[in-house]
């Protein structure tokens, strides 16, 4: 018979400290759990409530883009409505970024190279050197500008200027501007060989250039070429199914129609620039149309630059969903392109080529190398020619101008692309006749009828010393004679002028301010305006 004893062990019967204890934890908790759904709560209040519109704009504009139209540039006509600027039938190539292989994948990066190099091919385009500011030291410009002529074989003249005013006008800058373009593939793999001792150079093919420099939107096609004709275009339109994302633009292309006798005065169109497309950022708001796309052309010279809001119209805008690909569901709304207003000017198309021709003329019996012809109305202003010579053709400009012509027009001596009629500075000469005749009427120096005799010159002492005189010639070397103010300004005297102008002053050791002539004798006192008669 078996006994098996049992053993009992009583359950501890929890402390009174202990009840409490485990009662505290519970509420603490529950404080934790209220407090993090009242955070819970007021972090959904903030973001549906306060900041709901603006997620709602971000996701608007996740799904939402903006499509720009190029509108036609204003034309500009003569006085007579002689058309002196056209917009040309032609045809632009462009990519547009969301169909274009994917740089980020090694495949794609392959494939976009092969695109650029068919492209070139076809196109004929060349490689181009790219300057980044930011990665050129300011110390470094001269060195890099001489090893690049060097590997060129072209006068650092040619090169110097242009890296130096990228550099100058922005120092900073990590966008990429162009140096140069047109490079021989020998000229290319040499320069790429010395990259290294080159900083803020790099080497691009052309098109991908353009590519990289004007993207801007994912949706918006980036013109990589201008001013392409019709049989380049028929190929590359048969040929672009095998290039993804590659489409030809109906472009028209300026074209002026008299060439180096306009082109002083017009000007001309060009790229626009990294510079000067942040300064012109559109400040109406993500909606409207920008003023510019990166692959727009702005007037870079001339009447085409100063009238540029006059002419560049209004882009036209197209708001499209897009799905993940970046590719268009539908479109929501769209607004057409304002053409440019056309301009009328006071210029006279066939004065201008009459006085191009007779400058000419002038130029060739003067034998010299360079004049000015400007004709006005004298009644209100208008100018009717304006001629500078030499000149350039701004056609040159038009499609984009090769670096052969830029460098021929660029170091040409005789600086044909310097307006001389605008922008240089000469002594205002017959012309201020009429200033100091209308001064000397109505100061009531002389009368209409007033007689003055005009030698062929007059002698003007120095102050220190009377028989120290300075000359100062007529044109004509007998002078003019015995003649009134009619009469001077007919024969365009140069005396007569200078007697009206002298001024009737004394200097410091007190003598009249005078002059003699030719005959001898006294010295005769200036009675004429002075310069703060003049100047009133």
């Amino acid at each position: 018979m078996n006994f098996y004893s049992l053993t009992l062990f009583p359950h501890p019967i929890p402390s009174p400290y202990s009840l409490i204890n485990m009662k505290r934890t519970y509420i603490a908790f529950q404080i934790i759990l209220v407090l993090m759904f009242c955070a819970l709560g007021v972090q959904l209040y903030r973001m549906q409530i306060i900041e709901g519109p603006r997620y709602a704009e971000q996701a608007k504009g996740n799904r939402e883009r903006i499509i720009t139209q190029k509108a036609s540039r204003g034309i500009i006509y003569d006085r007579n409505s002689v058309q002196l600027v056209f917009n040309n039938p032609s045809y632009s190539i462009a990519i547009t970024p969301a169909d274009f292989p994917d740089a980020g994948t090694s495949t794609g990066r392959k494939e976009r190279d092969r695109i650029f190099a068919q492209l070139a091919q076809i196109l004929g385009t060349h490689d181009v050197i790219a300057l980044k500011p930011s990665d050129l030291p300011p110390d470094k410009v001269g060195e890099v500008a001489n090893r690049l002529s060097v590997l060129l074989q072209v006068p650092a003249d040619a090169l110097g200027p242009a890296i130096k005013k990228i550099k100058a006008d922005a120092p900073t800058s990590q966008s990429l501007f162009l140096a140069r373009k047109d490079l021989t593939p020998q000229a290319a793999d040499a320069v790429r060989t010395q990259l290294t001792n080159l900083p803020g150079l790099s080497v691009y093919n052309g098109l991908e250039f353009n590519y990289i420099t004007r993207f801007e939107r994912w949706l918006t096609p980036v013109t990589i070429m201008h001013g392409v004709d019709y049989t380049i275009m028929q190929r590359i339109d048969v040929e672009r199914t095998s290039m993804a994302g590659v489409m030809v633009v109906p472009e028209p292309v300026r074209y002026y129609a008299q060439g180096s006798v306009f082109s002083h005065l017009l000007g001309y169109v060009g790229p626009i620039d990294p510079l000067e497309y942040q300064a012109a950022k559109n400040p109406t708001g993500p909606d409207a149309p920008p003023l510019y796309d990166l692959d727009d052309k702005v007037g870079k010279m001339g009447l085409e630059a100063s009238l540029e809001g006059q002419l560049r119209g209004t882009k036209g805008a197209a708001r499209v969903v897009v799905n993940s690909d970046e590719h268009i569901v539908t479109q929501l709304e769209s607004t057409s392109p304002i053409t440019g207003n056309n301009v009328t000017l006071t210029i006279d198309a066939g004065l201008q080529e009459a006085a191009t021709q007779a400058l000419a003329d002038g130029i060739n019996k003067a034998k010299v190398k360079a004049g000015v012809a400007v004709v006005m109305r004298v009644d209100n202003g208008q100018v009717l020619s304006l001629v500078s010579l030499p000149s350039y053709d701004n056609n040159l400009f038009s499609g984009g101008i090769s670096q052969t012509d830029f460098d021929r027009l660029n170091t040409d001596p005789t600086l044909p692309m310097f307006n001389r009629a605008t922008s240089g500075a000469y002594p205002p000469g017959s012309t201020f006749k009429m200033v100091t005749a209308s001064a000397a009427l109505q100061e009531t120096i002389v009368k209409p009828d007033t007689l003055v005799s005009c030698p062929g010159y007059i002698q003007i002492p120095a102050t220190w010393n009377d028989n120290l005189r300075n000359t100062f010639r007529d044109w004509k070397a007998g002078g003019h004679g015995i003649i009134n103010i009619v009469q001077a300004l007919t024969v365009s005297s140069d005396v007569f002028f200078y007697i009206m102008a002298g001024p009737h002053q004394q200097d410091d050791r007190g003598n009249w301010t005078r002059f003699y002539t030719p005959s001898g004798g006294k010295p005769i006192e200036f009675n004429g305006l002075g310069i703060q008669r003049l100047h009133n």
